[in-house]
């Protein structure tokens, strides 16, 4: 994962996941990747005869149901409080889908243990649960993926090759739901469909803010640029942004970890790829996709997918969608016609970002890169590689220095200090350290310190970027 995001993971999976298991139960963390990507896909195969592909995360705070009450006693609670409503959408396959997602399992295994597992034995009966009914039947699925280049593995960029070739062939509607909005791949291909005369209209539903205090101040602001950008393409008033809504979720708003996107009702994607940089072309993603390929019964199928998904986000049925679908033959128009008749709706997504804010913050390529950062490269021009320590001496340092990052995420977690960072004092910080003479100087030695002590040197260059700006900040990182 990346360093930045270290404190909001929960630490030593290992421990927990494979010393502490029983023998059956086989735990790698994959690290068969260039130095910044990470290992994203969410998928779950049993026996190659059933599998789950999707956004949900296996982990805290993602339970919930569609009901996303504001307060339910029922999900997680992160440190004192109940965590916030959790809303995604995952896909449970079964067949030739099933098996292929197997394969893809045991291809990516056996990357990062060089081992080969065989496919289970085909079962003779199907272990689909029997309470739960299919959407659709006999239909082609794609699967479409992301990697990057790295040792004996190529670059692929199916995802983003896909939204974009999907995005530019729409008709009528574009209807997205996606935790993030920063690419500007994606950017330029929805700027195309609104500049087109008679175009589709595109509805966008996205969380009011990400999770944790940085995202909310590093991507949120870019997806605030990226949709002004679109708005100014906008023309013919067909982009909507919202955000979901409902009562007593003022303070605890619901987030929308979804990555789906259906297009005129014979297109669906439903996967674990933001559309963001990271997902497009660093990250390890997967995507399915259904295509109607002019089946109405399969085109029927899509469109209640994504009627479903509007029905709980407006608080009514799928029915009363599709029937004020026909009426309005407008995506935007059955929104406006629902929205506020019931305790659920959606919000307009607030665009307000203050000039503070928009000038600390720098650009994608930091941000949301589309390629691999590799600080450790240039930590090591400015300090030697010394001889290897003894393995006593070894095990010291790493005992100190997850001791250190235990005491840290303790520290973050259950004291004010996340209360005391914010970006008015930050601000005030910034500006303080931009006064100081001899400031490039303090920032190269801080690199050097902190290249010793493990702190994670992203971490770094985000602050030299944020304080001295995208330039200066780069070359004092580099120096």
């Amino acid at each position: 994962m990346p360093n930045l995001y270290t404190f909001d993971r929960e630490l030593l999976p290992i421990y927990k996941l494979d010393w502490k298991t029983p023998s059956r139960i086989h735990f790698k963390l994959d690290g068969y990747h260039p130095e910044g990507a990470s290992q994203h896909q969410k998928i779950v195969v049993v026996d190659d005869a059933v599998a789950f592909i999707g956004g949900l995360d296996l982990t805290m705070g993602r339970w919930d149901t569609s009901d996303h009450l504001s307060n339910d006693p029922r999900r997680d609670r992160i440190g004192q409080e109940i965590s916030r409503p959790y809303h995604d959408v995952q896909v449970m396959l079964e067949g030739d889908a099933a098996s292929a997602l197997g394969e893809l399992a045991r291809n990516r295994w056996q990357k990062i243990t060089g081992a080969s597992p065989p496919p289970p034995p085909k079962r003779q009966s199907s272990i689909w649960p029997q309470n739960v009914p299919p959407s659709i039947k006999q239909l082609n699925i794609g699967l479409c993926r992301t990697q990057s280049a790295y040792k004996k593995q190529t670059a692929i960029k199916e995802i983003e090759h896909f939204y974009q070739d999907a995005i530019i062939s729409a008709k009528k509607h574009i209807y997205i739901e996606n935790q993030f909005l920063t690419a500007p791949s994606i950017r330029d291909a929805l700027k195309i469909c609104l500049e087109r005369e008679n175009g589709p209209e595109v509805i966008v539903v996205t969380p009011r803010e990400t999770d944790g205090w940085l995202p909310q101040h590093t991507m949120d602001v870019l997806r605030i640029r990226l949709i002004r950008q679109l708005k100014k393409h906008d023309h013919q008033n067909r982009l909507r942004v919202f955000y979901p809504d409902g009562p007593g979720l003022s303070d605890s708003s619901i987030n929308v970890h979804a990555k789906v996107m259906v297009v005129d009702d014979q297109l669906a994607t439903v996967g674990s790829a933001n559309l963001n940089n990271r997902s497009m072309s660093l990250d390890n993603e997967c995507n399915i996709i259904i295509e109607a390929e002019g089946d109405h019964v399969i085109a029927d199928s899509i469109a209640v997918l994504r009627n479903r998904l509007l029905a709980e986000h407006l608080g009514c049925s799928a029915e009363r969608i599709s029937r004020f679908m026909e009426s309005e033959n407008s995506l935007i128009g059955c929104i406006e016609k629902l929205n506020n008749t019931n305790q659920r709706f959606l919000n307009s997504l607030p665009l307000e970002l203050s000039s503070e804010i928009d000038r600390l913050v720098p650009d994608t390529e930091l941000l949301d890169p589309e390629h691999p950062i590799r600080p450790e490269l240039m930590i090591r021009q400015i300090v030697p590689e010394t001889c290897q320590k003894s393995t006593r001496s070894r095990i010291i340092t790493w005992i100190l220095l997850i001791t250190l990052i235990v005491g840290m995420s303790a520290l973050w977690r259950l004291s004010p200090l996340k209360q005391w960072i914010d970006i008015e004092t930050l601000s005030g910080l910034f500006e303080m350290i931009r006064s100081i003479p001899a400031a490039p100087v303090w920032i190269i030695l801080s690199f050097i310190a902190s290249g010793l002590v493990a702190i994670p040197l992203t971490l770094l260059i985000v602050v030299a970027v944020i304080t001295f700006g995208p330039v200066a900040g780069f070359i004092y990182s580099t120096g």
